[in-house]
């Protein structure tokens, strides 16, 4: 019988941006939190920080995310660093039970804050769609 090799189709990040009030913004994660997702990741955020005026908080809905790696965890990881420096507040919000268990083996001081669950904001008349610079 001949050996078949079944490759599962890398599962890419999708990003959907909310606006819950003017000085906020919520990036709800779908897919897969890897390198190539990492990278989309970071240009959201770089994107969210250079908006005018600058948003006091960013979410990172991680509900969605069906698996985070270590270039997922190095990027949430600096992504709050860098907002910690230039004061902006990036919190994880709503993550899956997988992601939880993965993000509670890092050391919790490293990453970003924990939301309340990403739903409770649910009803402060979001607006969606993709970045808005101005």
């Amino acid at each position: 019988m001949p050996l078949v090799v079944v490759r599962e189709a890398p599962v890419t990040l999708s990003i959907r941006w909310q606006y819950p009030t003017d000085l906020s913004v919520v990036l709800v994660l779908h897919g897969g939190l890897d390198w190539a997702g990492s990278a989309d990741l970071r240009a959201a955020i770089s994107v969210a920080v250079a908006r005018h005026p600058r948003p006091s908080a960013i979410v990172v809905d991680l509900s969605g995310v069906e698996f985070v790696d270590e270039f997922g965890v190095g990027t949430l990881t600096v992504a709050g660093r860098i907002c910690r420096q230039i004061g902006i507040d990036l919190a994880l919000g709503s993550p899956s039970p997988v992601v939880r268990r993965l993000l509670g083996m890092e050391r919790s001081e490293r990453l970003p804050s924990r939301h309340p669950p990403v739903r409770s904001v649910a009803g402060m008349g979001m607006r969606m769609g993709g970045p808005e610079t101005g």
